[in-house]
């Protein structure tokens, strides 16, 4: 018969400083519930995400998106990752541009959006997917179908501060 003892009375706390580069600091997760869209044809902010106040300002923030997003009519409309620091924002990504929707009234396709961003702040950090439509009639929108109630899973963040 084997038997161990663990105690854990001597450990010491280790400093996020200690830690090495890559490690996690911490993780900030928020669900925006619903869904959201714009015929705006300026950058519209569709879901936000809740802050994350980096420890450093040499941390990397990994952003990490999932929703379902589309566009109510055949013309393209844009998305981005738009990142604002006490109150000034600044577009990080726009991987997911030229959406072209169907001509039905459901085109709507799930996706996971990642994004390494350096913020270079202390500051709160948040982040949003925002839209804007570049021709024609399009409506782009996220978090569910565009003309009713189902699928509507809302958009999902996940914001991970990275030792840098």
């Amino acid at each position: 018969t084997l038997s161990y003892t663990l105690s854990l009375h001597d450990a010491l706390p280790i400093s996020k400083a200690a830690l090495p580069t890559g490690s996690v600091l911490q993780v900030i997760k928020s669900l925006v519930a619903g869904k959201a869209s714009t015929t705006s044809t300026s950058l519209t902010k569709l879901a936000t995400s809740s802050s994350i106040t980096p420890s450093s300002s040499s941390s990397k923030i990994l952003v990490m998106i999932c929703s379902g997003f589309g566009n109510a009519d055949t013309v393209n409309a844009d998305f981005s990752i738009v990142r604002t620091i006490g109150g000034s924002d600044t577009t990080i990504d726009t991987d997911i541009a030229d959406k072209q929707g169907a001509t039905g009234a459901y085109q709507y396709d799930g996706f996971v959006w990642n994004d390494l961003d350096s913020p270079a702040t202390t500051s709160a950090v948040t982040y949003s997917v925002s839209a804007k439509r570049t021709d024609g009639n399009a409506t782009p929108f996220v978090g569910g179908r565009n003309t009713d109630s189902a699928y509507n899973m809302g958009v999902m963040f996940i914001l991970m501060e990275i030792a840098a």
